[in-house]
């Protein structure tokens, strides 16, 4: 006698809708974005300019010489990708911007944009300061 496999028609059936339930889910995984992966890289990028820009004393410096020029060379050296817009705020009004640069090529037209805030002592009667660094892709037009 020859052995053989047999199958029923409830296994048939049971493997179809296995089969179904795969591709169904395999399709609708495919749909599905990480958009978290760009927000962290944005807050990250953010986190890691204005940490150089105050280790390095360019947010002091902008400070005491009212000139932005060290931190727009700064800002323009980044990648060409993304833009970042750094506002220095006065401790007595957080409001109004006592200084704000913005890279080169840029403008505030974004989808998504990370923002941060760091405070910083300048001066020669040191006073406190707020740097707030935001950045963000560039949208091409």
């Amino acid at each position: 006698m020859k052995k053989g496999f047999v199958f029923s028609i409830d296994s048939l059936i049971a493997l179809s809708v296995t089969l179904a339930l795969l591709v169904i889910s395999a399709s609708y995984l495919a749909l599905v974005k990480d958009s978290a992966l760009p927000s962290a890289f944005l807050k990250d990028f953010s986190m890691d300019a204005v940490t150089v820009l105050e280790k390095t004393g360019l947010l002091e410096s902008a400070v005491d010489t009212n000139s932005s020029t060290g931190i727009a060379f700064f800002l323009n050296r980044l990648p060409q990708n993304i833009c970042i817009e750094v506002n220095i705020f006065n401790e007595s009004d957080t409001e109004k911007a006592i200084m704000t640069v913005l890279k080169n090529g840029c403008t505030a037209n974004y989808e998504e944009k990370s923002s941060l805030k760091r405070s910083f002592l300048a001066g020669s009667e040191p006073s406190f300061y707020i740097a707030k660094v935001s950045a963000w892709y560039k949208i091409s037009e």
